[in-house]
């Protein structure tokens, strides 16, 4: 309810917001025609200030009722004749608002309503974009979705750990290195931010996302199966979409977290342009600052304590509807140095430890779409190093200046038929300084990691350029995709071209069969095939995808989803000589198979949740087995039979929120080394193993953890705050993941993940 009263010495009266503005010398007006009066304003949502666009409400007047409409940015204006009215706005979504006005004669009266909304959402968003309609294995996670996922602390990456198919596993409960996707490697998978390449998602390999979660509009998944536009890769794609800024408000957030600190801010600058801006700083460092002054950790002292930033910027031009330039830059900082409390230096190792890992990315998309017609053109330039080590002869420097231009279209040539094509030009210079040791890969269990010494100081370039094309036929409850993706690999000589073809059939409204075949190949790893880390010409590695499942919409809210898969790999790269790390040739091959189910529950007003579970078996069969014996299949390192997760969101009412997550899941296969043979290498004071056994026979116990969420809102005129605590690992499970082993493998201790994290925050929307 609208209190009045009076303004000294102004000539007006105000009513929380409302104005009303009296002439100082009114023109006379006959009594018998009274002049109707003037009476504009705005309807805003209360706390986020966003306009109802188009939103029908009433003014009423005893037995008379006159309604009025906004236009798209929330304004109205309407003449009424001088008396008491009551405004009353019942608007789908909102509280039902109603308060009293006065209108008197010769008046301009100035309204601005505020209308409480049924659910607080800050960023509530509409996902628009379609995915192509082939797809068999996809899933799309809204940004409220992920933001609200318990255990993932906000970030809407660490979301896609809770989809069939996927196995994770790191210190930081999150990323890792990569996802491990239906049985393939993590580098094996494709990230994606819009449709361009990014260097790296994560944080110090797992801590926190480098993307803004309020820039994100939504993660879209897929397992495998999916179409050729995503070109070289075996495992799965994970791609984000970034938002437009706002175009209606300025407006942004400030969030304060133990974790880390951020803030963005956004709106329009003009009818056709905005803009957005993002910063976070991380907290790790003030954290080890900290339990170094109480004594807790005192292996190391740091030179410089671990530190990371990211930030970024987006700004957006509408030309028309249809035409539309954004341009975006993304940067990231990661970086530490100490010196560790062992005095014994080994001839190649010395006790200093640095890492240092930035990107700086600049992409553009220009965007034109018409009835039948639609392109992207997007250019990048991306500058990214890598500089870590521990000591001058144990080093490695990395500085790599990678440009694109890619071009996509979609053309629909009639009801049934549409094109769909790519091509993408990519390449580059990299600049490489390193003094260090050929790396052990995945399946090596005994290995030296001072058998080679590699020196390299050198500048190179590289081109890859890629092209797909793909046809939807759309024939009444068939949706037919076949296409094809190919690459050129200038380095190492050789031309990939991958058939595949995916296929869905809607039997009625509520069953849809769907299967998809086709070749995936991939580049080798640049280490692998760099003269003098690995062996220049290598092929590309393949795998083939077969797929099929059903769907089957429950109820309007729920849905679930079966599948089954085989995946076969050929051409995987690996060692060949036991005496030499940089001999390697296509030899590799192996296979992973599963099931997956799915039952996911929508988001609506009050509850989203899923229910997941993937069993899956992984194998391999190198060129050589341990200390160059024969070679025999053997677990994927990252095989995990079985994963469980149940997610599930409530909200008690618009101010309360409690989310819980539940995962299950098999360990991880491993080879025992506890009291193997060792060979003692007296020059740099190291025992080396020289197991001769099977590899990844025994497995490390079940695992499985709960997190909390619970988040509260307060509602005020102008924004929004929210408070949050998420707990991971509530019950402080061990969950082991490994074995360290002392100096002569004589005795062991497991390794473990966090036992517990907490995360308060504290996050301001306006």
């Amino acid at each position: 309810m609208l209190s009045a009263q009076d303004a000294p010495d102004t000539g007006h009266t105000v009513i929380d917001e409302i104005t009303i503005e009296t002439p100082a010398e009114p023109p006379a007006i006959p009594a018998e025609a009274p002049r109707l009066s003037a009476v504009t304003g705005t309807v805003l949502e209360l706390g986020t200030r966003k306009p109802l666009a188009r939103a029908v409400f009433f003014v009423v007047s005893g037995e008379q009722q006159q309604e009025v409409r906004t236009d798209k940015q929330g304004n109205f204006a309407t003449e009424l004749a001088p008396g008491e009215y009551s405004v009353v706005i019942p608007v789908v979504g909102y509280e039902r608002f109603e308060t009293k006005i006065t209108v008197n004669e010769n008046e301009k009266l100035g309204l601005t309503l505020r209308v409480e909304p049924l659910v607080i959402n800050p960023y509530q968003i509409v996902v628009r974009e379609k995915r192509l309609t082939g797809e068999v294995s996809a899933q799309r996670i809204t940004i409220q979705e992920a933001t609200a996922v318990p255990g993932v602390n906000r970030d809407v990456l660490r979301v896609v750990t809770n989809l069939p198919g996927v196995n994770s596993l790191s210190v930081f409960n999150g990323f890792g290195s990569g996802l491990i996707i239906r049985g393939s490697a993590p580098e094996d998978s494709i990230y994606r931010v819009n449709d361009q390449w990014i260097p790296f998602m994560y944080h110090f390999g797992g801590l926190e996302s480098v993307i803004d979660p309020e820039l994100v509009e939504s993660v879209d998944f897929y397992a495998g199966g999916y179409s050729p536009e995503f070109v070289s890769g075996l495992g799965g794609v994970v791609k984000l979409n970034l938002r437009d800024p706002r175009t209606d408000r300025w407006g942004g957030y400030g969030n304060l977290s133990l974790l880390s600190t951020s803030a963005m801010v956004e709106g329009p600058i003009g009818d056709k342009d905005s803009i957005a801006v993002s910063f976070k700083r991380g907290f790790i460092d003030l954290y080890l600052m900290l339990v170094q002054e109480l004594g807790i950790f005192e292996a190391a002292n740091f030179v410089t304590y671990p530190f990371y930033y990211d930030w970024s910027a987006q700004w957006v031009h509408k030309f028309s509807n249809r035409s539309k330039l954004k341009v975006m830059h993304i940067g990231a900082i990661d970086g530490t140095r100490l010196l560790t409390k062992d005095d014994a230096e080994s001839a190649r190792f010395s006790n200093y430890f640095n890492l240092d890992l930035s990107f700086y990315e600049i992409l553009a998309e220009w965007t034109y779409k018409a009835e039948e017609f639609t392109s992207l053109f997007s250019p990048l330039f991306v500058r990214n190093s890598f500089d870590g080590g521990m000591g001058p002869r144990a080093h490695l420097g990395i500085v790599n200046y990678q440009f694109g231009l890619y071009e996509k279209i979609s053309w629909r040539l009639n009801e049934t038929n549409t094109i769909h094509a790519g091509l993408r030009l990519s390449g580059g210079l990299y600049d490489m300084n390193a003094d260090f040791f050929a790396p052990p890969k995945e399946g090596e269990v005994s290995y030296n990691p001072f058998g080679v010494e590699l020196v390299d100081d050198k500048i190179r370039g590289y081109f890859n350029p890629s092209f797909w094309v793909m046809q939807t036929i759309s024939t009444g409850s068939l949706t037919l995709s076949p296409g094809i993706a190919s690459m050129w690999d200038t380095h190492n000589g050789h031309l990939f071209v991958d058939p595949r073809f995916m296929a869905r059939y809607k039997i009625d409204d509520r069953w849809t069969v769907k299967g998809a075949i086709g070749v995936y190949s991939q580049l080798p790893p640049p280490d692998e095939s760099h003269e003098k880390f690995g062996t220049p010409g290598l092929k590309p590695e393949h795998s083939m995808h077969l797929i099929g499942g059903i769907e089957f919409k429950v109820t309007d809210t729920i849905d679930l989803d079966v599948q089954g898969y085989y995946k076969w790999f050929w051409d995987l790269v690996v060692r060949t000589d036991p005496n030499d790390p940089t001999i390697y040739a296509n030899k590799g091959i192996g296979y992973a198979t599963g099931a997956e189910l799915l039952l996911r529950h929508k988001m609506t007003d009050n509850f989203f949740g899923w229910l997941t579970y993937s069993f899956a078996i992984s194998r391999r069969r190198d060129a050589i087995g341990p200390g160059g014996g024969p070679a025999e299949w053997r677990p994927f390192d990252m095989d995990i039979n079985h994963n469980i997760t149940l997610v599930a969101s409530y909200k008690f009412n618009k101010y309360w929120q409690l989310g819980g997550r539940f995962n299950f899941q098999t360990g991880v296969p491993y080879t025992d080394l506890l009291n193997v043979p060792t060979m003692y290498d007296a020059d740099n004071d190291i025992y080396i193993p020289q197991y001769r056994g099977p590899v990844n026979p025994d497995r490390m116990p079940l695992r499985h953890q709960l997190d909390l969420r619970l988040d509260k809102y307060w509602l005020f005129e102008s924004w929004i705050l929210s408070t949050y605590i998420d707990v991971q690992n509530v019950y402080y499970q061990e969950n082991a993941v490994g074995w360290a082993y002392n100096k002569d493998y004589t005795q062991r201790q497991k390794v473990s993940l966090l036992p517990i994290m907490v995360f308060f925050g504290l996050k301001g929307d306006f």
